[in-house]
């Protein structure tokens, strides 16, 4: 029998053991019958594992790096509480099949107590163990048995929705963080590679600039930053630019002031989608600053939008995990895709079809 069909039948098997003793949770907090679709929350696009090994620029390599392993975190909050279901549904497992072999009863409370259980135990954990190991990130069946026991569970009143409710929240948190250090970190890269033309177009302000700034302040540093960095500014523009607030990555909206007014016309218009990233951006001050509760902003941002309840000022949003797959997917896109813009962007530079030293710039 193959392992997911294993998985599968345990889990049934598990789920209507627990049925006959549920209806005294059914008490427990119920969020109007919602279904979460939690298995989705996790099935997003698992294309940014490849972006290294696709990497053309080593200079980006870092950059690139934490982008993959911050989206691998966002994936982990979740992909650990299914873990924890699936080895749960194993561990029954194996220990039935064990009090079966080794004629220990049902009601023996501490089976480790009986010689030969606990290795026995240990060597059976260790195989399916492995098998799963071998399988990588396809989890395919498996994914689906540990997050629908799960969905499960939470009808059976068995398990606290609201802590279904904070792993998805995180997840989008999660999300937006993804983006925002891939935007920022991306952009003082390139621009401390290429304090020419992209700190000057910045300077220069070929692009309005974000907020109140006038054009002359945008032009002055003070004295005190050349002194910080010997005088030596040409790899240090992108460092200095935000220290000294000439840019901001606090939101969408100046993210992408800040790629516009560096890069100008070579930036894709297109490169940020604005309706994915604009909700994402409002999920994530929900729960961030509002714990969850539907403002009149997030109400705007979310309008002619279709939701599982209607927004009414001051109700807990629920995400759910087909909402978390939309917008990590366009995360991944978004980031995937500018990463090589920068790459392109770099190779069409003089010189840039050689190494980092073929361009003239300085080592990071």
């Amino acid at each position: 029998m193959r392992l997911e069909e294993s998985i599968s039948l345990e889990a049934r098997y598990w789920t209507s053991r627990t049925q006959a003793v549920a209806c005294p949770l059914r008490g427990a907090r119920r969020l109007d019958g919602i279904n979460f679709h939690f298995s989705q929350a996790g099935l997003f696009d698992k294309g940014y594992r490849d972006l290294p090994a696709q990497l053309s620029r080593p200079e980006l390599m870092q950059v690139t790096l934490n982008f993959v392993r911050n989206c691998d975190r966002v994936f982990r909050l979740q992909a650990a509480l299914v873990n924890v279901v699936i080895n749960s549904i194993w561990l029954m497992r194996v220990d039935r099949e064990l009090r079966l072999k080794l004629s220990i009863p049902f009601d023996e409370n501490d089976a480790t107590k009986i010689p030969g259980y606990t290795e026995d135990a240990q060597v059976e954990l260790t195989k399916l163990l492995d098998e799963r190991k071998s399988e990588g990130y396809k989890w395919s069946s498996h994914w689906d048995v540990g997050a629908n026991a799960i969905e499960q569970y939470m009808t059976l009143g068995m398990l606290d929705e609201e802590g279904i409710v904070a792993v998805l929240s995180s997840m989008i948190v999660g999300g937006w963080m993804c983006f925002e250090s891939l935007a920022s970190d991306l952009w003082l890269q390139m621009v401390n590679m290429f304090p020419k033309p992209l700190a000057g177009n910045v300077l220069a302000g070929k692009v309005p600039p974000v907020g109140e700034s006038t054009q002359r302040e945008q032009k002055s540093l003070s004295m005190d930053v050349f002194e910080q960095y010997g005088f030596n500014l040409s790899s240090h523009m992108g460092d200095i630019l935000f220290e000294q607030k000439k840019v901001s990555f606090s939101s969408l909206k100046t993210i992408t002031a800040a790629y516009r007014n560096a890069f100008v016309s070579d930036l894709p218009n297109d490169i940020f989608p604005r309706d994915t990233l604009e909700r994402l951006e409002a999920l994530r001050n929900l729960y961030a600053h509002r714990g969850g509760k539907v403002d009149l902003i997030f109400k705007r941002r979310w309008r002619n939008i279709e939701t599982i309840h209607p927004l009414e000022i001051g109700q807990n949003y629920v995400a759910t995990g087909d909402i978390v797959r939309e917008h990590m997917d366009s995360v991944v896109k978004t980031g995937s895709d500018l990463i090589r813009f920068a790459e392109k962007w770099i190779n069409a530079q003089p010189g840039g079809a050689g190494s980092q030293q073929h361009l003239g710039v300085p080592s990071t």
